[in-house]
């Protein structure tokens, strides 16, 4: 369906996510790192854990600032890999490299829980506009699945006008599939300062 999508005319960028900017949603998660667990650490590092495929990075618009994104090679049955944003990895590392570093969720995880940071990416506002990011980890979907996931289209002119289009491609290959809540990311901003505007 992605790959689809990256045919039709105008568009830059395609990939799907467990969230979007601005939704206010995301999961809570706590995450340590080898160094921490050696260092006999037990506080874990409260971070908020998101989902991501292939060219969700680019679609939001957020830059990759060191590494890799989520691709081809990052198989269900593969190494277990995650991209932490810039506010985690200094967090967790300080000035030291987050990539090739591995993290994982809870206390003492068991040996094939680890995960290798294979990119970094620049912060992300999830919640309110006004307020400072939270410490975000990417996990690739491929490897831990969510029901639901937010498709993201970056295209050259308006937006919206790649609806019919799209629908057309989803329609073609699951007409069960619903599509609901489309938006574009500006009308995401909007959105989430219309209390401010209003009062």
């Amino acid at each position: 369906f992605l790959g689809e999508l990256r045919g039709l005319r105008g568009v830059t960028a395609v990939g799907a996510g467990s969230d979007l900017p601005v939704s206010g949603e995301g999961a809570v998660a706590s995450v340590t790192t080898e160094a921490r667990v050696g260092a006999g650490i037990e506080d874990p590092v409260t971070t908020l854990q998101r989902r991501a495929t292939a060219g969700f990075f680019p679609a939001i618009g957020s830059r990759l600032v060191d590494g890799r994104e989520f691709g081809r090679d990052d198989r269900a049955d593969g190494a277990p890999v995650a991209i932490v944003s810039e506010s985690l990895a200094h967090v967790l590392f300080g000035d030291q490299r987050a990539v090739g570093r591995r993290i994982a969720f809870g206390r003492s995880p068991s040996d094939d829980a680890w995960m290798e940071i294979v990119g970094v990416v620049e912060d992300v506002r999830y919640e309110a506009i006004e307020r400072a990011p939270d410490p975000q980890i990417y996990q690739a979907h491929v490897q831990s699945a969510v029901r639901d996931l937010a498709v993201v289209v970056r295209a050259e002119g308006d937006p919206l006008d790649l609806m019919a289009p799209a629908r057309s491609v989803l329609e073609r290959i699951d007409p069960q599939v619903p599509v609901y809540a489309v938006s574009s990311l500006d009308g995401l901003v909007d959105n989430a300062l219309a209390g401010r505007r209003f009062t």
